[in-house]
């Protein structure tokens, strides 16, 4: 269904200055950046599994990442329902 919003962008991809300080020439800034967008990789997919066991709700939208990424969303009570 293309009506539901699902945004599973891992939040440091909202700060754009970092991302492209560490997208320089410099070696070790390199690997610093390959190493952020290993994290991001693994938030994103942390979020897909969430919904997977979820059975497709959706884990939050961009409004709630947006809240998630300040601190002023505490997901613990969604997950908490997810079956070991």
């Amino acid at each position: 269904n293309l009506n539901r919003r699902r945004c599973y962008l891992a939040p440091e991809r909202f700060d754009a200055p970092a991302a492209a300080s560490a997208a320089s020439n410099s070696v070790s800034r390199n690997m610093a950046f390959s190493g952020e967008l290993a994290a991001m990789d693994v938030f994103s997919l942390g979020c897909i599994l969430a919904e997977l066991f979820l059975d497709g709700q959706t884990l939050m939208d961009l409004p709630e990442l947006l809240r998630y990424r300040s601190d002023q969303l505490d997901l613990h009570a969604k997950i908490a329902c997810i079956k070991s």
